[in-house]
């Protein structure tokens, strides 16, 4: 068979597929079985059955070739059914796999390794005549295949055992070789099943040029695919069923086992379709052993087979226990509340001919003494970026009511979904934030729509090749800058709300409150999405890219405690637990540290300024001699010199505190700026439009800048580390700007688009969203059974759909777990608003 020109890799390639199919039997697909008896076509099977062995021949030893080729003559006149049983019984297929085994060794339990064959250096050819006295029946046509014995599997014919040698370090599974023969026999008589099989498995595809080495095959063939075979009775039996399997040839280590945590493995993918009795270690020393016979250096680094089905384990069925009792609480909730305190305000309405809410603020209160107390909206805005604002007023009065009854109403999806979706900006808010987060938590989801369509892509390579060229691609390949936007955030609420409130309590701090109050906030509904995600994912979907062992290593089993501590940053980087937490470690980190700069503001400006600015320039310096030292690229889709987006960019750069820190310090300067001029700012065209100019300016160099990168002309080592020193704390400052200008009354059209109502909802949502978009996305591509084709169209419709989707799914789980959990705060707190 001659082997396509290209490049060395693809020989090793093609290589590895042809002698895969070799052993299932692929080359025999040209043999036609009738019901007639014509000789020719009795001969047709075996002039295929014989190139297929005088293929194999070339790349065994004397010892095998002589018997190949002994067997050969011996088939001359023989039917096509006797020379697979020939094949069969006299162990070729085992002696390609396994030699040196003894009888006591092939007798230990489900394990099965046959070397016992005819000796044909001192045995005749014509004594491996197909003589029915010298065969037994074949294993793999036995009724019942649990009761499978050794004997069953070997020959009867007069033999010599070869010396045995120690056993390797796995073997293969005796019901998988004997089933893997009765599919070679199958295959030569043309058997409807065992073409399916065939044509179930991966093949090489088009687009090789542009590394599409994944040949995934047909997973729903295969599944559908009952091998059934003709018992001693007469009677058809299932023999097995076809299992999906996909073998990994890996070009380089981490082809199997990524060092960037998530990402799924690369090199050569291949979907099988074999035996159900067969496992993905089987298969893995089947196609190694095989790959060796031939002088092949390719090896498998990994073979995955899907189960037919998965029962719950324990994890999942506790997490299923947990989810029933939430959404009792919520039924028990949303009962009380609409029977307990909302029915009698409508009653009360429309008694008075006004509505509830109208009611509420006016101070009628039907539970209880005394007028009521309208909900003080005045903390809309929270100290994180991702996490829901204050919440909106709305009619629900707990006053009068116990912390049992109040804490049942925390749960109340009524009270809740009003909450979130009422778009109502709160007095002496910063209104252009809300539509800041809402764009930059879509522009997240954008950058990740490539970057997780990627694993499962047909034409990844070939796309970005061609897109990545495109001055309008650079905003793609720019979205991990929107990561700053939410730092910038951070800071700047963090600040500008802290020392208003000191303001109030004369430079007092709760100090516990301060930081239990950040910790609840994030860290319930993040702890619940981990225990959704992780335990209960690998039972959602099924394919042929399907992981049901869970797209987590070890179900977290190790690591879980760094993500609910904010250290997965650096602790056990390379076993990280939900990649993308990265950021919400970042958060924590800047907020914890964060007092030693708003402190000093507060107390001392100038020296909080100095410090403020000393740590934004040891930031700098910092991300800028890491990315020197290592010849860092300047961005993690970017190649450098030496180096093309190398893992160790993102653990130890893109996800480390001390390189990330640059925006959250501009914001908090950003937010003290607004508390000094109390968001009050005289500022003349000329100065406002020259600030605009500015900013706009240095965000589309930071977004474009690498449009020369990206087209052939990498930068230099030295401009690579300066962008990295300055691009994160440069996209900082001028976010920082549109707040500012925004806030103060100089944003113009920006501002009044910024602060659309309809943004406020979608802003509460965030992180919720930010939780669960990866996740969404997993589980879009993983349970797909095709590759996903990449292109604009299918890009942009994957992306509208994984932003609606995202939201959609955070609103649920914001109702579940995240409102609830601010209510149980004020109760376990009994927190007093104020008017």
């Amino acid at each position: 068979m001659e082997l396509p020109p290209g490049h060395t890799l693809f020989r090793g390639v093609y290589f590895s597929f042809i002698v895969y199919f070799l052993i299932t039997g692929t080359f025999c697909g040209e043999a036609r079985v009738t019901a007639a008896d014509d000789t020719s076509n009795q001969r047709a099977p075996l002039n295929s059955l014989r190139r297929t062995l005088a293929f194999v021949s070339s790349g065994l030893d004397k010892q095998q070739t002589d018997r190949l080729k002994a067997l050969q003559k011996s088939v001359l006149n023989a039917d096509h059914v006797k020379f697979a049983k020939d094949v069969l019984e006299l162990g070729v297929l085992d002696n390609l796999l396994f030699e040196g085994f003894s009888d006591d060794e092939r007798d230990y339990g489900e394990i099965l390794s046959v070397e016992v064959s005819a000796n044909t250096s001192s045995t005749p050819s014509n004594n491996l005549t197909t003589s029915s006295d010298n065969i037994t029946t074949p294993s793999y046509l036995s009724t019942s295949s649990d009761n499978l014995t050794t004997e069953e599997a070997t020959t009867t014919s007069p033999a010599n055992v070869t010396t045995p040698r120690p056993l390797p370090p796995v073997l293969v599974n005796h019901k998988c070789v004997n089933h893997t023969a009765a599919f070679v026999e199958a295959l030569v008589s043309r058997q409807p099943w065992a073409i399916q099989m065939i044509d179930a498995d991966g093949k090489p595809g088009p687009n090789l040029e542009g590394f599409q080495l994944f040949w995934l095959g047909d997973y729903e063939e295969c599944t559908k695919v009952v091998a059934i075979v003709n018992g001693s009775s007469g009677e058809d039996n299932t023999l097995f069923k076809g299992r999906y399997c996909t073998a990994i040839f890996p070009f380089q280590p981490t082809d199997v086992h990524p060092l960037i945590p998530a990402v799924a493995p690369s090199g050569l993918r291949v979907g099988l379709c074999v035996p159900d009795s067969c496992t993905g270690n089987d298969i893995t020393v089947i196609l190694d052993e095989v790959l060796a016979s031939r002088n092949i250096s390719f090896r498998v680094g990994l073979t995955t087979c899907q189960e037919e089905s998965v029962d719950y384990d324990a994890k999942a069925i506790v997490v299923l226990f947990i989810c029933s009792v939430f959404l009792l609480l919520m039924v028990i909730g949303t009962v009380f509340d609409v029977v307990v305190v909302q029915w009698p305000k409508w009653r009360e309405a429309s008694e008075l001919g006004v509505d509830s809410q109208s009611l509420a603020n006016n101070g009628y209160n039907s539970i209880g003494a005394g007028p009521t107390t309208s909900v003080n909206v005045k903390r809309d805005e929270e100290t994180q970026p991702l996490l829901s604002g204050g919440k909106a007023p709305a009619g629900t009065d707990e006053q009068g009511l116990g912390k049992l009854a109040k804490a049942a109403l925390a749960f109340s999806v009524y009270t809740n979904g009003k909450k979130i979706l009422t778009a109502v900006h709160s007095p002496g808010s910063i209104t252009c934030i809300h539509g800041i987060r809402f764009v930059s938590m879509t522009w997240v989801i954008l950058g990740h729509t490539y970057i997780y369509g990627m694993t499962t892509a047909a034409n990844y390579v070939t796309y970005l090749k061609n897109s990545m060229g495109l001055w309008s691609f650079q905003a793609v390949t720019s979205a991990p800058v929107t990561v700053d936007t939410f730092f910038v955030l951070s800071g700047l609420l963090v600040t500008y709300l802290i020392l208003k409130e000191m303001d109030r309590r004369d430079g007092k701090v709760q100090w516990f409150l301060f930081y239990f109050h950040r910790f609840w906030r994030l860290t319930p509904p993040y702890a619940f999405v981990m225990m959704l995600y992780i335990p209960l994912f690998p039972y959602l979907a099924s394919g042929p890219n399907w992981p049901q062992e869970g797209t987590e290593l070890n179900y977290c089993r190790d690591t879980w405690w760094t993500n609910l501590l904010y250290v997965n940053n650096f602790v056990k980087v390379k076993e990280m637990c939900m990649a993308w937490s990265w950021y919400l470690s970042n958060d924590m980190q800047f907020y914890v540290i964060s007092p030693l700069i708003f402190v000093p503001l507060f107390f001392w400006r100038r020296v909080g300024v100095v410090l403020a600015c000393l740590w934004l320039l040891a930031a700098m310096v910092t991300a800028g001699v890491i990315s020197k030292v290592n010849n860092f690229p300047p961005s993690i889709g970017m190649s450098a010199t030496n180096i093309a987006a190398s893992p160790d960019y993102f653990l130890d750069f893109y996800i480390k505190p001390y390189c990330r820190v640059g925006p959250y310090v501009v914001g908090m300067l950003a937010g003290y700026a607004l508390y000094v001029t109390k968001c009050k700012v005289r500022m003349n065209l000329l100065v406002s439009l020259s600030g605009w100019a500015i900013a706009t300016g240095v965000g589309l160099a930071v977004v474009y800048g690498l449009h020369g990168a990206a087209n052939g002309h990498p930068l230099s080592e030295d401009t690579s580390a300066f962008y990295n020193a300055l691009h994160h704390t440069a996209w900082g400052a001028c976010v920082s700007w549109v707040i500012f200008a925004c806030a103060t009354g100089h944003g113009g059209p920006v501002n009044t688009f910024l602060s659309w109502s309809a943004f406020i909802p979608l802003s509460r949502l965030t992180y919720m969203a930010y939780l669960v978009h990866p996740i969404i996305m997993t589980l879009f591509h993983l349970s797909a059974p095709n590759l996903f084709y990449m292109s604009n169209l299918n890009c942009a419709m994957a992306f509208l759909s994984f932003s609606v989707a995202s939201f959609a799914v955070a609103f649920v789980l914001s109702l579940a777990f995240e409102a609830p959990m601010m209510g149980l705060e004020k109760v376990m707190l009994s927190r007093q608003r104020k008017p």
